[in-house]
């Protein structure tokens, strides 16, 4: 017989409960499982992903499926921002044309330069005369071209200041609705996208941080920058304010797993970690469902969580000069 030729293999969240569950002997191999089991299992499930999201859950390798680059937009006199839900102008992506014709305060149909791929509902920074980012949202496009904004100009805005735009995620309101899990490597980046590096300092590093100083002056560039993960949102302190809102800071970071909302949800792992999430969702399950864990299952559980945990490793990863994971270099 051929071999397939197809390379989509995919687990959901109900297949990683039923295997998990028929490992435990919870269900017969092919039976239903019963809803409350499922909604349990669902529940570990759930914050068995997360915890796997970290890069210290003890993995060799990386994760690299869930390294993301973000732009975060600089507010003009702000050294402190927040990154997720609800959280300070981000975006995974975004697009910037400049003001074609000069604007005065008050004006809500704004002549530019391009309008190529604005949509209704995108959200739109206009750099302002007074040194400072206006955000709203777009209403519509026109000829000209033209973009009409939701919320009037605050101050005039003369030609050739800088215009941002990027489209919210559905429902969330904003392009990042995650917290970030950890920042790896950011830069500065300019209108003409040159980037100059600036130092990260994770968590754990607050006391080496405090030691950069001065922290009250204004600068186009900061030099470096302090990630913590708070309980719901990521919190960035930058050295110093800035003094130029028309640069962005471009930063490598890991997302979290996606939620499995459902169980019709894929699981947000490469294959290479399916039997392991399995194998641990199995693991987790069998005080539930009082299932003595045998020295049959813990070799099994074993090779496959070795195996995934291995994947991709750090000296071999693409952009990674070595086990240093701070040491992130965007040219490779």
């Amino acid at each position: 017989m051929a071999t397939s030729n197809s390379f989509d293999y995919s687990v959901t969240a109900a297949d990683a409960v039923q295997s998990a569950l028929e490992k435990v002997n919870a269900v017969v191999a092919g039976e239903s499982v019963d809803s409350d089991d499922q909604a349990l299992a669902l529940r570990e499930l759930n914050k068995l992903v997360k915890q796997w999201s970290h890069p210290s859950d003890g993995s060799e390798g990386m994760k690299v499926w869930l390294r993301r680059f973000v732009y975060m937009f600089l507010a003009e006199g702000q050294r402190v921002y927040l990154l997720g839900p609800s959280g300070d102008e981000a975006t995974e992506s975004y697009t910037q044309t400049t003001i074609r014709l000069a604007e005065a305060s008050g004006q809500t149909v704004l002549d530019i330069v391009s309008s190529t791929g604005m949509t209704a509902a995108d959200i739109i920074g206009i750099e302002l005369d007074d040194g400072t980012l206006q955000w709203t949202t777009i209403v519509s496009t026109g000829a000209g071209p033209v973009v009409t904004i939701a919320v009037a100009l605050t101050a005039a805005a003369a030609v050739g200041n800088r215009v941002f735009w990027y489209t919210p995620v559905s429902g969330a309101g904003q392009s990042v609705p995650y917290r970030p899990v950890e920042i790896i490597f950011a830069v500065v980046r300019n209108v003409s996208d040159n980037d100059t590096p600036i130092d990260v300092f994770q968590r754990e590093q607050w006391g080496e941080f405090e030691m950069v100083s001065p922290k009250t002056t204004e600068a186009d560039i900061p030099v470096s920058l302090f990630y913590e993960p708070k309980r719901t949102q990521g919190q960035v302190t930058l050295d110093s304010a800035s003094g130029n809102v028309t640069y962005v800071i471009r930063m490598l970071l890991y997302a979290p797993v996606d939620d499995l909302d459902a169980a019709a949800n894929d699981l947000a792992f490469p294959q290479e970690w399916f039997s392991a999430v399995e194998w641990e969702l199995a693991k987790r399950l069998s005080t539930s469902f009082s299932y003595p864990w045998t020295q049959t299952d813990e070799p099994n559980w074993s090779q496959a969580t070795v195996i995934a945990r291995k994947t991709n490793p750090r000296g071999f990863t693409g952009g990674f000069r070595s086990q240093d994971s701070s040491e992130f270099d965007p040219s490779l």
